[in-house]
């Protein structure tokens, strides 16, 4: 099952998991043809967090979303509200 960004919201046999709310978060980005192409780096808290790579992109009418694996070798879902300019960050729940 998928959600409006492309990404997993349940397990294989399509049940929904309860998703934790995500953080806001600071996000550093390559802005390439357009603002926010990639995500290249965020923080948790006061520490700043690679990313090692981008493993899924997704779009939403009102968002960008991004599934990275950052340097400490976890999972984390980044999405980008465009209408308010804001970053939240989740890490993977599955």
């Amino acid at each position: 099952m998928q959600d409006g960004g492309g990404f997993p919201s349940g397990d294989e046999r399509g049940k929904m998991k309860e998703r934790p709310k995500g953080r806001f978060t600071r996000v550093e980005s390559y802005s390439g043809y357009k603002g926010h192409e990639r995500p290249i780096a965020f923080f948790l808290g006061p520490r700043r967090m690679e990313v090692r790579r981008v493993l899924r992109r997704g779009r939403t009418p009102d968002s960008e979303r991004f599934r990275v694996e950052a340097e400490d070798g976890y999972i984390y879902d980044l999405a980008w509200n465009r209408e308010e300019d804001r970053w939240l960050v989740w890490e993977d729940v599955s």
